[in-house]
């Protein structure tokens, strides 16, 4: 078994990886490249940022009904809305499905919906120097929804001791998860969050 250092110097040197390769991804971006859109593998538009002279959007619907917005912009592209609650309910699904535990799905989608329903009018609300606060919210309210659904499960609040502790590790989580979110969104000189 390893030691504690050995433990420690292997997670500050994945951290410092990590690190280095997200700040070569967001600080490597290059004006004027032609991007193309893809969808399901296929390349459905191919746009040369060089020649864009005036911003426009236009929207990409996907073959389960959701929608993504992309913005082009002189020299960049962003997706400016996207359907979160189909990719949700679709990694739900999907998760439990390939997982064999079916009985996931129920604590997920609890968790996931009531955190969708919660960071959903908060994004309205929070600015971009704020989205920490959203991953905090977001991550107490998963943990708040899959309390409840092993409480619906199991029929007994006896489940709700782990509470705090969950609490605890959502703050932490959302946190580094939200704090994440607001620097490539600002690295990457979002319109929109």
């Amino acid at each position: 078994m390893l030691k504690t250092r050995t433990w420690i110097a292997l997670v500050c040197a994945a951290a410092l990886i990590s690190g280095v390769l997200s700040l070569r991804l967001l600080t490597g971006r290059r004006e004027g490249t032609v991007v193309e859109v893809m969808q399901d593998g296929a390349v459905i538009r191919e746009i040369d940022l060089s020649c864009v002279s005036a911003e426009y959007a236009f929207t990409v619907t996907c073959p389960d009904g959701g929608e993504n917005t992309i913005l082009v912009e002189p020299g960049r592209i962003c997706v400016s809305a996207a359907d979160a609650l189909g990719i949700l309910l679709a990694r739900v699904l999907l998760g439990s499905m390939f997982s064999g535990a079916m009985m996931t799905l129920f604590y997920s989608l609890s968790g996931g919906l009531l955190c969708w329903l919660v960071m959903l009018p908060l994004r309205r609300i929070l600015t971009k120097q704020q989205i920490w606060v959203c991953g905090v919210l977001g991550a107490v309210a998963h943990n708040v929804g899959q309390t409840l659904a092993a409480i619906a499960v199991f029929r007994t609040l006896a489940v709700a001791a782990y509470f705090p502790l969950l609490v605890l590790s959502g703050i932490l989580a959302g946190l580094f998860t939200g704090l994440c979110a607001q620097f490539v969104v600002s690295r990457a000189h979002l319109t929109e969050w």
